[in-house]
This record gives C-alpha cells, structure tokens and sequence, in this order.
C-alpha cells in the first residue's frame, strides 16, 4: 500500500496534483482491467478451493497439535463452509 501512496506522492510533488490524479485514475483503470479479464472472481472455484484447503490444514494442524478445542471449533467452521460450497468443493475436497 506504501509503494502507491509513494508513486503518487512523487508524482504531485514532482509534477503537480493534475498529474497525480491522473496517477490515480490510470492504476484504478488498470486494476479494474485486470480483475474483469484475467484475475478469477471473489466466489470462484479458485478462492474457494484455496479457502477450503486452509481450513482443512488448520483443522488438522490443531488435531496434531493436541488444541481440541480449536480443531472442534474450525471442524464446525468446515463443515459450514462445505454445506454452502458442496457444489464445488465436493466430496474429495476438490482438484
């Protein structure tokens, strides 16, 4: 977050608030580009996999660790999150 608020800083000290704004447009545009094209989307197969798998590691990093009463509580968390994702996570756990 620092490296933008920096390049944008320079860029109204260096060559005036007009060029700064338009810093500013030009790295909101460009990030909205990538995000519509080429990132996947918030809800996608993608991040719910990715979500899924860090749930299930932190269930069984508690259950190795002897935290009970962590690994029940994110045990619970997980089988919420399967029932509303059933349909992509599925029953192996997805890839």
């Amino acid at each position: 977050m620092a490296l933008p608020i920096g390049a944008v800083g320079w860029l109204w000290f260096a060559f005036g608030w007009t060029n700064a704004l338009i810093g500013v447009v030009v790295a909101v545009l460009s990030g909205t580009v990538a995000q519509v094209t080429f990132l996947p989307k918030r809800d996608s197969r993608h991040f719910v996999l990715r979500i899924f798998g860090s749930m299930a590691r932190r269930v069984a990093d508690y259950e190795r660790d002897g935290d009970a009463v962590r690994a029940r509580a994110m045990k619970e968390v997980l089988d919420k999150f399967v029932g509303q994702y059933a349909g992509v996570v599925g029953k192996g756990g997805g890839r």
